[in-house]
C-alpha cells in the first residue's frame, strides 16, 4: 500500500504542487536543525531536542519539492480553549510557496480538532511583513488587558469556524500529552539517542519551565503577505 501523501516521509511533493504538512517525527531531527538555525538563529538546539523528545505533538514540519522547508509548534491550551502558536518558520528559499499559510491552515485544523479554536500568536511590531502576514489570513490584534505581552510584541488572534467534520486524526497526533512517567522518559531518551546518538542533546527540565520569548513568525515567512 502506498503511503498517504499528507504524510508520507519519503514522497515530497513535485515541483509546483503544494506543500504537504504533518506532524514532525525524530527522523526530522537533522533538517529540523538545519532550518532553525536559518530562520530561528536564537532558538537553542537544546530546546528544539526537548521539544522533538518530550513533546513531540506540539511540532508541525512542511514540505515542498525542496524537502523540510517550514516548521511551526503549537500549544493547546484547553483550559482555556485556546491554541497558542507559539513559531511559525520558513525557509526564505520556500518564499511565496504558501508553505507559511498552508502551515497556519493545519494549525488551525488542529485547534478546532482539539477543542480550542481561538489561536494566538506573538507577533513583534518590528516586523512589518509578519503583521501584513496575519492580518491577510484574518488575525487580528488583541486589546484585552489580561493579555499580557512583552515590550515590541502585540498579539494577534482569530477564532477559527468550526469545519463541518473535524479532523479527528489531528485530535489523536497533537492533544496535549500527560507528562510521561520517569521510567517512561528514560526509556524513551535511550532509544532517542540510540536512533541519533548524541546529537539530541536534553535541556534540563528547570530551563523549560522558565521559558523565554520567541519570535512567533520568523522574518522569511513574511515574504508577500498570502503568498507565503
Amino acid at each position: 500500500m502506498l503511503p498517504k501523501p499528507e504524510v508520507s516521509d519519503t514522497l515530497p511533493p513535485e515541483p509546483g504542487e503544494p506543500p504537504r504538512v504533518r506532524e514532525a517525527r525524530i527522523r526530522d531531527w537533522a533538517k529540523l536543525v538545519e532550518l532553525s538555525r536559518r530562520v530561528f538563529p536564537d532558538l537553542e538546539e537544546a530546546w528544539l531536542s526537548h521539544w522533538l523528545r518530550n513533546e513531540r505533538h506540539s511540532l508541525v514540519v512542511a514540505f515542498t519539492s525542496e524537502g523540510l522547508v517550514g516548521f511551526a509548534r503549537l500549544e493547546v491550551q484547553l483550559g482555556r480553549r485556546v491554541t497558542v502558536l507559539n513559531c511559525l518558520g520558513v525557509d526564505s528559499e520556500a518564499r511565496r510557496q504558501s508553505v507559511g499559510t498552508a502551515l497556519l491552515r493545519y494549525c488551525e485544523d488542529v485547534a478546532c480538532a482539539c477543542g480550542a479554536p481561538r489561536l494566538e500568536l506573538a507577533v513583534p511590531l518590528d516586523d512589518p511583513m509578519a503583521l501584513q502576514f496575519c492580518a491577510v489570513n484574518g488575525y487580528k490584534v488583541v486589546q484585552r488587558p489580561e493579555v499580557a505581552v512583552a515590550p515590541g510584541w502585540q498579539t494577534m488572534a482569530r477564532r477559527v469556524p468550526a469545519p463541518v467534520w473535524p479532523l479527528w486524526d489531528l485530535r489523536r497526533l497533537h492533544a496535549p500529552r500527560v507528562p510521561p512517567a520517569a521510567l517512561e522518559r528514560a526509556a524513551t531518551r535511550v532509544l532517542f539517542d540510540a536512533w541519533l546518538g548524541r546529537s539530541l542533546r536534553q535541556l534540563p527540565d528547570a530551563r523549560v519551565a522558565s521559558g523565554r520569548p520567541w519570535r512567533s513568525i520568523s522574518a522569511p515567512v513574511a515574504g508577500g503577505s498570502a503568498g507565503v
